[in-house]
């Protein structure tokens, strides 16, 4: 009889054990579980914020507006330029995040290789800064589509494409090729600025030094304290159909540029005087002020 009962109570204990073992297991197994799901609902928030999400970059470039729209969509993109709402290049490859960090990845037929660009999403501000560029001014950044500020046209600061130093190459190449008119006139740089105004004063000691290889002529508008100069500024930023949004406001023919930093700013002046010396020399070179003041 007692050892009967000794059995079962043996039994008894070895059927607890297994049953604490398996829970205990279940628990472990559950941990683990829950443990996979926060990783990886951490890792899929990171990329929430990009996926299946549009954006777009616009900026005017030698009066021209362009405006540059990137949709990411499932580990996909699909980039493309419109040049004055004209569809300018489309490509279309695979991106990646790394971090804060997308890398987009196209196959260049030309070159035969893989080309990645990268940008860097600023979380504070919300937009994507491309190519990592120091202090991302405006021309380089990407708002959401729908955010006004995207829609803000602003110059380029600086070329940093190869295609458009390329093209400036072949510019300047066709400027020697061209034969001289007989009527060139020698193109004006408008400078309305403010006095005070730092940008301002930088931009003037730049030009100072800067030895240009064509003949120019340089005008200067203080706009701050005088009202007649401030109101030919607006008239020249809307014939020429932009908004002048703060001093310097570079004129040059039909091209504009608002700022000045030293590591950027002198390449587009120089692109702004180079194009208005190839239209003197083809006769077709216009001059702003004079255009408005005859209105």
């Amino acid at each position: 009889m007692n050892n009967k009962k000794t059995n079962t109570d043996k039994k008894t204990i070895v059927f607890i054990i297994v049953i604490v073992f398996l829970v205990l297991l279940l628990v472990i197994e559950s941990f683990g579980f829950l443990l996979y799901l926060v990783i990886n609902n951490k890792n899929s928030n990171s990329d929430d914020k990009y996926t299946n999400t549009s954006w777009v970059n616009t900026y005017t470039l030698k009066g021209v507006k362009y405006e540059t729209d990137l949709e990411l969509k499932n580990g996909t993109f699909n980039y493309k330029t419109l040049k004055n709402k004209e569809l300018d290049f489309t490509i279309d490859g695979i991106y990646k995040i790394v971090d804060d960090s997308i890398y987009l990845e196209y196959f260049n037929s030309e070159e035969d290789s893989v080309t990645t660009y990268s940008l860097k999403y600023n979380s504070s501000n919300d937009y994507l800064c491309f190519n990592h560029s120091s202090n991302c001014e405006e021309g380089y950044r990407f708002y959401r589509i729908g955010d006004e500020r995207a829609f803000k046209y602003v110059e380029l600061k600086e070329m940093y494409d190869e295609d458009i130093k390329e093209e400036e190459k072949k510019e300047e190449q066709a400027e020697v090729d061209t034969p001289q008119s007989e009527n060139n006139v020698v193109p004006t740089m408008y400078v309305f600025y403010g006095k005070g105004c730092p940008h301002c004063e930088e931009l003037f000691e730049w030009l100072e030094t800067w030895n240009y290889d064509n003949e120019y002529k340089l005008v200067k508008y203080e706009v701050w304290y005088n009202d007649d100069n401030k109101a030919i500024m607006d008239a020249v930023a809307k014939h020429l159909n932009t908004k002048a949004e703060g001093v310097p406001f570079i004129v040059v023919g039909n091209s504009t540029m608002t700022g000045f930093t030293k590591y950027a700013s002198p390449m587009q002046i120089k692109s702004m005087l180079d194009e208005a010396v190839k239209s003197s020399s083809e006769g077709t070179y216009v001059d702003v002020i004079e255009t408005v003041s005859k209105k």
